[in-house]
């Protein structure tokens, strides 16, 4: 009785080990963007990606502020995948994933004739095995670039009439 509890003792230490806290400083893309039109143009394009995913949670263009509503990822079996693409797993032993969303907040802020906008991403995965809940992923950045690129691209294009 005793070597299978000092078995499952050693088991335990390997796993924890295997599955320690995730390192500071997750390396991510940057998050933010200048762009040389006015802060008008800039909302309206802004306003309009964001709008891209479903309704907003709130937009306040007074303050410079859009937070987009929960919106899926990803669903099913790829979506440990899909989350992979866009955040840093996090440290969980037995993990499976059944449900991936994020929430983007944008922040615009106008300066010497440009506009910045700052994206930033919450993204979480459902954990169905063992936690079930959701589940914050450390971001990559790779899908507030995304985000950065589509409002660039909406900039450029010519206006509609």
């Amino acid at each position: 009785m005793m070597k299978i509890k000092l078995s499952l003792l050693a088991l335990a230490l390997c796993l924890a080990g295997c599955v320690g806290p995730a390192p500071d400083g997750y390396p991510a893309l940057p998050d933010n963007r200048d762009y040389t039109a006015s802060y008008d143009r800039v909302w309206a394009a802004v306003f309009a990606v964001a709008s891209r995913n479903g309704p907003l949670q709130s937009a306040h263009k007074a303050q410079g502020e859009i937070v987009t509503q929960p919106f899926k990822l990803a669903h099913g079996e790829l979506t440990e995948n899909v989350l992979k693409r866009y955040a840093y797993p996090p440290p969980t032993a037995l993990a499976t994933w059944s449900d991936g969303r994020a929430v983007v907040t944008f922040d615009l802020m106008p300066h010497d004739g440009v506009t910045n906008v700052r994206a930033r991403a919450k993204i979480s995965g459902f954990e169905n095995n063992i936690a079930q809940s959701w589940i914050d992923w450390p971001t990559r950045g790779t899908l507030e670039q995304l985000a950065l690129t589509r409002i660039a691209q909406a900039l450029a294009a010519p206006a509609k009439r």
